[in-house]
């Protein structure tokens, strides 16, 4: 059976167009766990604040400034880890449409979301989410930094406080005078 050139071309487009179908597809999967993944990691880091600033017993005090704040920082370096992975997996299905776009459309059919080239690129201005997803988790590995920085200052503090309490109880306590216990 021989093929004509014009039942060739219309099985490659319609390749083409399953092939971009299919890219398109992927990429909204990965868009919607990307959005997962953010709202999970953001309600967890609530739960990690809200803990943090929970009035209480005074007893537990290093839980709150040592404890939760490395466990939001060990949360905050996973969520950047997760969040790269999943932007970087969005932005390889956005390079093969952008790239299949420009190699079998012409400017005006193509979607121009990342494509500088296109007369559709300027219809889509604005700060893109991407960018925004990887800051706001080294936002929250600042954050939690600084107040397990905070914890270990302020626990610092009340150490040495404490340590010389201790020391000054002792000196007071061995300096008294004391009675003569007479052993009669």
């Amino acid at each position: 059976m021989c093929l004509e050139n014009n039942e060739i071309e219309k099985d490659t487009s319609e390749h083409i167009f399953d092939q971009l179908k299919n890219l398109h597809n992927e990429r909204t999967e990965v868009g919607h766990e990307c959005w997962f993944i953010f709202s999970i990691f953001c309600a967890a880091n609530a739960v990690l604040l809200d803990a943090l600033f929970q009035s209480g017993d005074h007893h537990f005090l290093w839980i709150k400034w040592i404890a939760i704040p490395i466990a939001g920082l060990i949360l905050s370096i996973t969520w950047f880890i997760l969040q790269l992975r999943i932007n970087n997996v969005m932005r390889f299905y956005e390079d093969m449409v952008n790239k299949l776009e420009g190699k079998f459309f012409s400017e005006d059919y193509q979607s121009g979301r990342k494509n500088p080239s296109s007369k559709n690129f300027n219809k889509y201005k604005g700060f893109g989410a991407k960018p925004l997803m990887e800051v706001i988790p080294l936002l929250g590995i600042v954050t939690w930094g600084i107040m397990l920085c905070f914890g270990q200052f302020v626990f610092g503090i009340f150490g040495v406080i404490f340590g010389l309490g201790i020391a000054a109880i002792c000196w007071i306590l061995s300096n008294c005078p004391r009675e003569k216990i007479n052993s009669d």
